[in-house]
């Protein structure tokens, strides 16, 4: 049964950013295939729900959506998350060992402190929306670099990930 609404919970952000640098070192042993695939799209969906939580509070105290350096270092965060879920998918799963070496300092990088509301995105849970759809569809789009990426608040961030890490755009901003 699916249940529509806005299901959010409160979580920690020190503890959602330690169980991502533990989820990238378990993915850096596992080796090349499927399930390695799914645990790298995972971490993404994982880390992209700790970004845009971080960002929605940020919001609220501010007032406003700026383009702050921790939303900056999020935003590059998530992109560097997709394009290594970009390269597995277009290498049919046949890669192994570690995420982007500069993910683990992104992640440190971040101002984990207190408690985020955060939220599954139903498109991933309910509806099979695959991240990599997005990335495929914007290699396919004809886009360059010079492209802004806008994503909107919850699932958007990390599409819009997807899509700059596909055309090699600059990281996305959040609305």
């Amino acid at each position: 049964m699916i249940v529509y609404g806005d299901h959010k919970r409160i979580e920690s952000a020190r503890y959602i950013r330690a169980s991502a640098c533990d989820a990238a070192g378990h993915i850096a042993d596992m080796p090349s295939g499927i399930e390695r695939h799914a645990a790298l799209v995972g971490l993404f969906i994982r880390a992209s729900e700790l970004v845009q939580g971080l960002a929605d509070a940020e919001f609220e105290a501010n007032g406003m959506d700026r383009n702050s350096r921790q939303r900056i270092a999020g935003a590059n965060l998530l992109v560097g998350l997709a394009r290594d879920v970009g390269r597995s998918w277009g290498a049919a799963f046949a890669i192994d060992g570690p995420v982007d070496a500069e993910v683990p300092r992104m992640l440190a990088e971040l101002d984990c402190d207190g408690e985020i509301l955060t939220g599954t995105a139903e498109g991933f849970a309910h509806y099979a929306l695959y991240p990599e759809s997005y990335f495929v569809a914007a290699r396919q789009s004809g886009l360059d670099a010079n492209t802004c990426v806008i994503g909107i608040r919850s699932i958007g961030l990390g599409l819009a990930a997807m899509v700059a890490a596909a055309i090699g755009a600059p990281a996305p901003v959040s609305l």
